[in-house]
């Protein structure tokens, strides 16, 4: 990151051969910039996140370590796009794609032998997932040789396989219309803790329309994906479609949620997934279908494909 007065490096006509600042210290933080809404607990508060001479704009932060329901003065929604947003994205989404985060505790005794390393700093095993399936990736390229997995490994909400130990391992597809109008709905199910999932869609920038917690906590303390479609149908939970920014990563708040639109023009497989790599891994991820096989291009001949990869072997000993 340059500072300021490092930039006439490059529009001076006797440049400095070198910095004219010290070299920031990596505990010092970053100075000169106006913090809005940094993730912090209350008990954090004596140690602000900084940057240079910029915005943090990032998800709602949590009023108390107790109480979750999060407010903001500044979130993601405020960001406008500089371009005009040249396509429709309001009204009823021809399809709507729910994507509750969880994570789920095990019992170690089902899964590792006594006396053996603990996985976590937490001392327990997770299952990540999202909603009750903890993704599995594919034996075989999806878009290459789908004809090659068994049928049984897909799965979605509406088609589970039998779980083991409450978890559902499977091939996590959801599949979308070519053309479709898409709205993603994120929701935080993680209990135990603040935790900003940060969220990230593959081979699509969706518009960034919506963020914020539960608006009625009383009513409906529970906070999940249910509770998000009931609170949508009573008008609770607002959508910007004002220039709303262009995004592929979003931080999903604690006990909150993301809704995010796109219209579904790019073929293929794509991921979306928790960027936290323990989480991912753990099967907090999935996979959106967009479009019909016949939509694709053929497979080029000869080409590679998994287990035919036979190295040319001159000489044996």
């Amino acid at each position: 990151m340059l500072h300021s007065s490092n930039l006439q490096l490059c529009n001076t006509k006797e440049p400095h051969l070198f910095p004219v600042l010290p070299r920031p210290s990596y505990d010092e933080g970053f100075l000169g910039a106006e913090v809005l809404d940094y993730l912090t607990t209350l008990q954090e508060t004596n140690k602000p996140k900084r940057v240079v001479g910029g915005i943090i704009a990032s998800a709602l932060k949590a009023r108390t370590s107790i109480d979750r329901e999060t407010y903001s003065d500044f979130n993601n929604t405020e960001i406008k796009n500089a371009l005009p947003v040249n396509e429709d994205i309001r009204g009823k989404p021809d399809i709507q794609v729910v994507v509750p985060f969880s994570l789920m505790a095990l019992d170690d005794d089902k899964f590792w032998t006594s006396n053996n390393y603990d996985l976590t700093p937490e001392r327990y095993t997770i299952a990540a997932g999202i909603g009750n399936i903890s993704h599995v990736s594919p034996t075989s390229p999806l878009l290459s040789q789908i004809e090659d997995i068994q049928p049984e490994t897909f799965c979605n909400q509406r088609n589970l396989p039998t779980a083991t130990y409450g978890v559902n391992r499977c091939t996590h597809v959801v599949n979308i219309a070519l053309g479709s109008l898409v709205e993603i709905v994120a929701v935080d199910l993680t209990l135990g803790g603040a935790l900003y999932h940060p969220l990230h869609l593959h081979a699509y920038q969706y518009y960034f329309i919506g963020m914020g917690s539960n608006p009625d906590p009383v009513t409906c303390p529970d906070f999940n994906a249910t509770v998000f479609q009931i609170l949508d149908k009573k008008g609770l939970i607002p959508r910007n479609y004002f220039n709303p920014s262009l995004k592929d990563s979003s931080t999903l708040t604690s006990r909150g949620y993301l809704i995010l639109r796109l219209r579904a023009s790019n073929l293929g497989y794509w991921l979306l997934h928790c960027h936290f790599d323990y989480h991912m891994i753990n099967g907090m991820q999935m996979i959106l279908h967009v479009g019909e096989r016949k939509d694709l291009p053929p497979i080029p001949s000869k080409f590679p494909k998994c287990g035919n990869y036979k190295p040319l072997i001159k000489h044996m000993h």
